[in-house]
């Protein structure tokens, strides 16, 4: 007769060869058995829109963007969802915004997306592009929200970039679009595909840097 650890054994490894589009069954049975588990649920998935192979867990810790002794995981709750959230300090991005930053391309694109959005229009003096564009860290943090009906189910909660300037202005941005995929193509958080997604980026870290940092919004 079997012993119930070894039932155990067998039953999770039947249930580990049947697959799963998100998570591994063995992880989620684990999970249900030993503990909350969520944020191994989410390191463990693997989402074959970026890659059949390469789990969630792994694209992100070796991703190049992150300071690897800076990666936390944690589990979070907010406006009543279950969160996991990523999150590390980006070395790359802000060498990005400073090489493009002065790049006379992206100063006019700024001053033309300040005329056609309406949004304030930065000052470009150098004083002013010191203050605005020089960064004492920048954190980024991918939040997975779980699902409430399958343990093993989740979705990209949200994007953001946690901003701190060197002048000690702070705030945040949500990223739109796909971030993920960056991080699977191993390229540079601020690496946006074209210059008027670079341009926009660039207003809103003149808008978070003379926002109110006491008001808490996120742009």
């Amino acid at each position: 007769m079997l012993r119930p650890a070894l039932l155990f054994l067998t039953a999770a490894l039947s249930l580990a060869g049947s697959g799963s589009a998100l998570a591994n069954p063995f992880t989620s049975l684990w999970n249900s058995l030993f503990g909350d588990g969520q944020v191994t649920t989410v390191k463990e998935a693997v989402l074959p829109q970026y890659s059949k192979t390469v789990t969630l867990g792994d694209a992100l810790e070796n991703y190049s963007d992150c300071a690897g002794d800076t990666v936390v995981w944690q589990s979070l709750e907010a406006r009543g969802r279950n969160l996991v959230e990523f999150s590390c300090r980006l070395t790359k991005s802000p060498s990005v915004i400073a090489s493009n930053r002065a790049n006379p391309l992206m100063l006019g694109l700024l001053k033309a997306s300040s005329f056609f959005t309406g949004r304030k229009a930065p000052e470009l003096s150098s004083e002013a592009m010191q203050a605005y564009f020089k960064f004492e860290r920048i954190t980024l943090a991918v939040r997975f929200a779980m699902s409430k009906l399958d343990e093993s189910a989740f979705e990209t909660d949200s994007v953001l970039l946690n901003v701190n300037f060197s002048d000690g202005q702070r705030g945040q941005i949500r990223l739109d679009g796909d971030p993920l995929r960056r991080v699977y193509a191993d390229t540079p958080m601020t690496d946006f595909d074209n210059a008027e997604d670079f341009a926009s980026f660039l207003q809103d870290l003149v808008e978070i840097h003379d926002a109110d940092v006491s008001s808490g919004d996120t742009i």
